[in-house]
């Protein structure tokens, strides 16, 4: 199952993970990952080891090379935008389509390269 957004805030999307369908980010330096629930495995560009994170515990991305995030099982992370998101965009997020969702994004200034 792909990831998915199923929350979103004025600071932060929120996603739902599955095993073997990480979630891809790039142009990301210094954004907070939040593990919410379950456990996250990040792979950050030219880090020399990965990362795993539980339920309450961040990361943050330490350049702008590609970050992938894979849940172990199935997880929910949050992802700190670079700027805020309108309310009512944010809501948009959750419920429209992914034509809607990549614009928006492509507006934050934060590329999610979803397979």
């Amino acid at each position: 199952m792909k990831p998915a957004i199923v929350a979103a805030g004025s600071k932060h999307l929120e996603f739902s993970l599955h095993e073997n369908h990480p979630l891809s980010l790039v142009r990301a330096a210094g954004r907070r990952i939040e593990c919410v629930s379950g456990l996250i495995w990040i792979t950050a560009y030219d880090q020399r080891v990965d990362f795993f994170i539980g339920p309450g515990k961040t990361f943050e991305v330490p350049n702008d090379g590609l970050t992938l995030i894979e849940a172990i099982g199935s997880a929910r992370v949050r992802v700190e935008q670079s700027q805020p998101l309108d309310r009512e965009l944010a809501g948009m997020l959750v419920s429209d389509s992914a034509r809607l969702v990549k614009k928006l994004l492509t507006l934050a200034k934060l590329a999610w390269v979803l397979p």
